[in-house]
């Protein structure tokens, strides 16, 4: 079983790294497959990974890759997959670490100071989008007392997120091209401090923008407390973006709701 396990890990690497001159130890152990060479074959696999990889994260960072273009994003790629090998057999988690991967390029970042912020944000959708689709609720058992009395169930399926950069509208154009958005947008939109609440709604994600104080008032309600709790606390909001906010909960977050009797 050692074996085994050390002769697939020195085979991992030479894919990975070292696949123009494979080790000869791994040589000596391959069967070549019909004409090609042991050596061959390591290209092969090689080449086929580097494909599957770059395929994965052309998915899973698809506005990254807008704003950067093709051969950019396919060259950062092949950077990343060289440090960070898939251990995660659902291809939709890898990509986890890219952020990070991101921020240490200087260069780049200089260049395009939102572009992490813009990697986290695809990272916290699209992980909400592969979770369960929520349990249906039947409206007519929340009545506004009932309403006051609950708090949110910060689960996943509910998530806030805060970005110093107004990334969500370049999200929003990952099918177009970055001209696209130019067009049509003001540049300044992205350089804008942005709060947002990012839900789980049948099978898609809603993804809102707040304000900061209606994203002070639901960090409040995550600790949690109850709708009510928080109200009594007096936090600094207004009439009209408390309504925004208990609109917001009514209309589609009541899947998310607990009753605070029930649960505590």
């Amino acid at each position: 079983m050692n074996k085994l396990k050390n002769y697939q890990s020195l085979f991992v690497n030479e894919v990975i790294h070292n696949d123009q001159n494979p080790n000869a130890e791994l040589l000596d152990q391959m069967i070549p497959i019909g004409n090609l060479s042991a050596k061959a074959v390591v290209g092969v696999y090689a080449n086929d990974y580097r494909y599957r990889m770059l395929e994965a994260m052309q998915t899973n960072f698809e506005t990254v890759w807008m704003v950067l273009g093709d051969e950019k994003f396919e060259s950062l790629i092949l950077e990343f997959i060289k440090c960070h090998t898939s251990s995660e057999s659902d291809l939709n988690l890898y990509g986890n670490k890219f952020p990070e991967f991101l921020s240490q390029n200087s260069e780049l970042i200089e260049e395009m100071p939102f572009l992490v912020d813009l990697a986290k944000f695809e990272i916290a959708f699209w992980k909400m989008f592969h979770r369960p689709k929520p349990n249906n609720v039947d409206r007519n058992n929340f009545n506004q007392e009932r309403i006051f009395a609950s708090y949110l169930l910060f689960d996943g399926s509910l998530q806030l997120f805060e970005s110093e950069y107004n990334v969500f509208p370049l999200f929003q154009y990952k099918d177009k091209t970055l001209n696209d958005f130019f067009e049509e947008n003001d540049p300044a939109l992205i350089n804008e401090s942005a709060y947002y609440i990012l839900f789980k709604n049948e099978n898609q994600v809603s993804c809102q923008r707040l304000t900061a104080a209606q994203n002070a008032f639901l960090l409040q309600l995550k600790e949690p407390k109850t709708l009510l709790e928080v109200i009594n606390l007096g936090p600094d909001i207004s009439e009209a973006e408390m309504m925004e906010l208990f609109q917001l909960i009514t209309s589609s977050l009541l899947h998310q709701l607990k009753t605070s009797l029930a649960t505590r």
